[in-house]
C-alpha cells in the first residue's frame, strides 16, 4: 500500500485521502442509523407489552369502583329519605355515607333527589349551606334518571385533582327515587406506577395530561393527531416531538420532556374511557450506546486515515530531502557563477568576520587576489574607525554573545591593496552556510557618482548666488516701479487738486475784499467770521498740500500702529472732488476702526488705487454709494471696499493683478496700479483678493493687527 501511494500525485493522494474520509462518514453514518433503529424496536416491542400491564392494572382498579354507587340502592334509611324528605332524618344517612367513604377510601358519596338536590353526603360537617341544587342537568345524573349506570371525568377536579364520577338510580316503592353518587380520586391510580421506572401518561381526549407518576408532565399537551381544542388559557404550550419510521416499517413517536431528554412514546386509545393512555420510555440509554458506536467507527476511521497519512508523509519528507540536497547542490553551483559575474563586489564572512571568499569584481575594486585575502579579517579591506556608526557597532559586536544587526547601504571608505581609499555604498546581511551562520558583504565604488555630486553641489552654489542676486535686483525695481506709480498718481490727481486748492484760493480772496470793507464799516463780529472761514480754508489747503509728500519722495518701511479710519478718510479727503462730482455718497459698516501693523504711506497708496477704482467703477452710475468696512479677528485686520459697479467678469477676475493688464481706454491707465498695489501688501505680510457682490465688486485688505489690539481681540473671542 506504501509503494501504491508513493507513486500517484500529491492531488491524487489527497482526493483518495478525502475519499477515505467521506467513506469512513459515510460507514459511521449507516452504522449509527442502524443501531438506532435497532435499539428503538427493541424498546417498542418491550414497550407494548409494559403499557398493556399498565392498562390492565388501571381498568381492573376502576372496575372495583363501577358498583359502588349500587350499594346505596340497597339501605332503606337511604330509600325512606327520598320518598319522605320531609319527615325523615337525613343525619343517619350522613352518617352512613361518612362511614362507607372512609372505608372505601373514595372522595366523596352523595345522595341527589329527582331534583339533582343533594339530600345526603359524606363531608356533611364540612357543608353550612343547606341542601341545595348541585347538579342539575349534569351528564351523569341524567344517565341515572334514565336508569343507567353513569360516569363522568373532570381532569380538574376537587382542589385541581382529576376525579372520576359514577351515579346509580336508586328506586323505591313508587319507582325511581333518587340519584346515588360516588366521587373517585383518580390520584390515587398514579400510586399503583411510583414501583416503575418507566413515565406512565394519561391524557383526557384534548390531549392534557392529567394523570402521571411524573410531576413534570402533569398538565402538559402532548403533540397528539385529532387533538380538538385547548381548554383554558393556563395550560402550558406544547410539547415538541416528531414521528420517525424504522427500517421495518414500524412509525414510533419521539417526544422532548420538559426536562430536556428524549422519550419513545407509545399510546393507546381507551373508547370507553375518551382516555388516552401513554407509555414513555427513556432513549439516554440507547442515545450514550449509540454515541459510543459512533465515536468509535470515527476513531478506527480517523486512526486508519491518520497512518496513512503518516506513510505518505514519511515518504515524501525522504523524497523532499533527496530533492533538498540535489536543489542545494546546484544553488551553490549557481550562486557561485553568479558571485563570479556580477558588476558589484561580494565578499563572504565568517562568523569571526574573516573573509571566506571574494568575487572577481571586489578583487578589481581593491586591488588584491583572492588567495591572499581569504581568512584575513575584513576590517583590513574597510575604514571602520571613522566610518558610519552602524558599521562601527556590527565589528565591535561580533565577538558578543548577541548577533549584529544588518548593515543597509551605508556610505563608508575602502581600502586599496596599494593603502589608497575610495568612496563605497556598503551593505552588510546575515547568511546560513551548511556549515554554520556567516555574512555577505556588498561593496559599490561610488566614486564616480561623488564626483558628480561634487561638481552639482559647485553648479548649485553658483546658481544660489545668482538667484540671490537677481532677486535683490528685482526688488529694487519694484521699489523703483512702486515709486514711479506714486510719480503717476500724482499726474491724474494734477488737475483735481489743481481744481481742489483753487477754489478755497478763490474764496479766501473773497472773504479778504469783504473782511476789507466791513473793517470800513466797524463790523467787529463778520470780520472775526471772515477770519475763521479763511483760516478754515487754509488748513484744508495745507491738509491737501500734506497728503502729497507721500508721493513726492521714497521712504523706508517702518511697521508701525496704523489707524485704518484715519488713513481711509485721509483717502477720501483726496477724493473729494471726485466724490462730489460724481455724486458717490460713503457708508461706513463694521467696526469704529482698526490699529494696523503696517506702514502707513504704502498702506495709504494702496487705499488710494482702490478707492481711485472703485469711483471709476460708478462713473457711468452717478449717485452710487461707496462702502467701507472694517472688520477684526484673530489678529487680522480686514479693509473691504464695495463699489456699484458693473462688477468683474471672470477672465478679468483671472489677470486683474498682473502687471500692465487693465480694463480702461488706452491713455487712461497703465495697468501697474492693481500690481503695484499686490506686491505692496505682500511685502506688509498681508494679502488682497477681489471677489463680486450683487450691485458690483469689492476689494478686501487683509494685514496684521497691531499687538495690542489683536491680544484684545483674541481675548473677546
Amino acid at each position: 500500500m506504501t509503494r501504491w501511494l508513493d507513486s500517484l500525485p500529491q492531488l491524487k493522494a489527497l482526493t483518495i485521502f478525502g475519499l477515505l474520509v467521506l467513506l469512513t462518514l459515510a460507514v459511521t453514518w449507516q452504522v449509527e442509523r442502524y443501531r438506532y433503529d435497532r435499539g428503538l424496536q427493541q424498546l417498542h416491542q418491550a414497550g407494548e407489552n409494559r403499557l398493556l400491564f399498565h392498562i390492565s392494572g388501571m381498568r381492573r382498579n376502576l372496575n372495583r369502583t363501577r358498583a359502588m354507587p349500587f350499594a346505596l340502592a340497597q339501605n332503606p334509611d337511604v330509600i325512606h329519605l327520598l320518598e319522605s324528605p320531609q319527615t325523615a332524618d337525613s343525619k343517619p344517612v350522613d352518617l352512613f355515607l361518612e362511614q362507607i367513604n372512609q372505608v372505601a377510601a373514595t372522595r366523596r358519596w352523595e345522595v341527589l333527589d329527582l331534583q339533582a338536590r343533594i339530600v345526603a353526603s359524606s363531608d356533611w360537617r364540612e357543608r353550612r349551606n343547606g341542601r341545595e341544587a348541585f347538579y342539575p342537568g349534569a351528564q351523569f345524573f341524567e344517565q341515572a334518571i334514565q336508569g343507567e349506570r353513569g360516569g363522568y371525568f373532570e381532569a380538574r377536579g376537587v382542589n385541581g385533582l382529576p376525579i372520576y364520577l359514577l351515579s346509580a338510580p336508586i328506586y323505591g316503592r313508587g319507582g325511581l327515587a333518587g340519584v346515588g353518587l360516588v366521587t373517585l380520586d383518580l390520584g390515587r391510580l398514579e400510586q399503583s406506577w411510583t414501583a416503575t421506572d418507566e413515565t406512565v401518561l394519561v391524557s383526557d381526549r384534548d390531549a392534557l395530561v392529567f394523570l402521571t407518576n411524573s410531576d413534570g408532565w402533569r398538565y402538559h399537551l402532548l403533540p397528539l393527531e385529532g387533538r380538538s381544542v385547548r381548554i383554558g388559557p393556563e395550560r402550558r404550550s406544547d410539547l415538541r416531538g416528531h414521528r420517525r419510521e424504522l427500517q421495518d416499517g414500524t412509525r414510533v413517536v419521539l417526544l422532548d420532556s420538559p426536562a430536556g431528554p428524549t422519550y419513545l412514546m407509545q399510546s393507546v386509545w381507551l373508547d370507553d374511557l375518551e382516555w388516552q393512555v401513554h407509555l414513555l420510555t427513556d432513549l439516554g440509554p440507547l442515545l450514550r450506546s449509540q454515541r459510543s458506536l459512533v465515536l468509535f467507527c470515527l476513531g478506527g476511521g480517523l486512526a486508519f486515515c491518520l497512518l496513512a497519512l503518516l506513510l505518505r508523509e514519511r515518504l515524501l519528507k525522504n523524497r523532499l530531502h533527496a530533492e533538498a540536497d540535489a536543489l542545494r547542490l546546484r544553488n551553490e553551483a549557481q550562486q557561485r557563477a553568479i558571485i563570479g559575474s556580477t558588476q558589484v563586489g561580494l565578499i563572504t564572512l565568517d562568523q569571526r568576520g574573516r573573509v571566506r571568499s571574494i568575487n572577481p569584481e571586489a578583487m578589481t575594486q581593491f586591488g588584491v587576489h583572492g588567495n591572499l585575502i581569504e581568512g584575513r579579517p575584513v576590517t583590513a579591506l574597510l575604514a571602520t574607525a571613522d566610518g558610519p556608526e552602524s558599521l562601527r557597532s556590527f565589528f565591535n559586536t561580533l565577538d558578543a554573545d548577541d548577533a549584529p544587526r544588518a548593515v543597509k547601504a551605508v556610505e563608508g571608505r575602502a581600502l586599496r591593496g596599494d593603502g589608497s581609499e575610495f568612496p563605497a555604498l556598503l551593505s552588510i546581511n546575515p547568511l546560513a552556510w551548511e556549515d554554520g551562520d556567516g555574512y555577505l558583504v556588498t561593496v559599490v565604488d561610488i566614486s564616480r557618482r561623488k564626483r558628480a555630486e561634487q561638481a552639482l553641489q559647485r553648479a548649485n552654489d553658483v546658481l544660489e548666488q545668482r538667484v540671490q542676486e537677481r532677486t535683490a535686483a528685482l526688488r529694487e525695481a519694484q521699489k523703483e516701479l512702486i515709486q514711479q506709480s506714486k510719480l503717476a498718481s500724482l499726474g491724474t490727481m494734477s488737475a483735481a487738486i489743481a481744481h481742489e486748492l483753487n477754489q478755497p484760493l478763490t474764496a479766501i480772496q473773497t472773504s479778504l475784499s469783504s473782511t476789507r470793507l466791513l473793517l470800513q464799516r466797524g463790523a467787529g463780529e463778520q470780520v472775526e467770521r471772515q477770519l475763521e472761514r479763511i483760516a478754515a480754508m487754509t488748513e484744508r489747503m495745507a491738509t491737501i498740500s500734506g497728503q502729497l509728500k507721500v508721493f513726492a519722495h521714497k521712504r523706508v518701511d517702518r511697521f508701525e500702529a496704523v489707524s485704518a479710519r484715519k488713513v481711509l478718510k485721509q483717502v477720501l479727503e483726496l477724493m473729494q472732488e471726485r466724490l462730489r462730482s460724481g455724486r458717490v455718497s460713503v457708508l461706513w459698516q463694521g467696526e469704529a476702526d482698526l490699529t494696523l501693523y503696517a506702514d502707513e504711506p504704502r498702506v495709504e497708496q494702496v487705499l488710494v488705487n482702490l478707492v481711485r477704482n472703485a469711483l471709476d467703477a460708478m462713473a457711468d452710475n452717478p449717485g452710487g454709494q461707496l462702502t467701507l468696512r472694517l472688520e477684526g479677528t484673530a489678529g487680522r485686520g480686514q479693509i473691504a471696499i464695495y463699489d456699484q459697479g458693473a462688477g468683474l467678469s471672470e477672465e478679468v477676475l483671472e489677470h486683474l493683478f498682473d502687471p500692465f493688464f487693465t480694463t480702461k481706454d488706452v491713455g487712461e491707465g497703465l495697468g501697474l496700479g492693481l500690481s503695484i498695489s499686490y506686491g505692496i501688501v505682500r511685502d506688509l505680510d498681508g494679502q488682497i483678493r477681489a471677489e463680486n457682490h450683487p450691485q458690483g465688486a469689492c476689494f478686501t485688505i487683509d494685514l496684521p493687527l497691531y499687538p495690542a489690539q489683536s491680544d484684545l481681540n483674541g481675548s473677546d473671542q
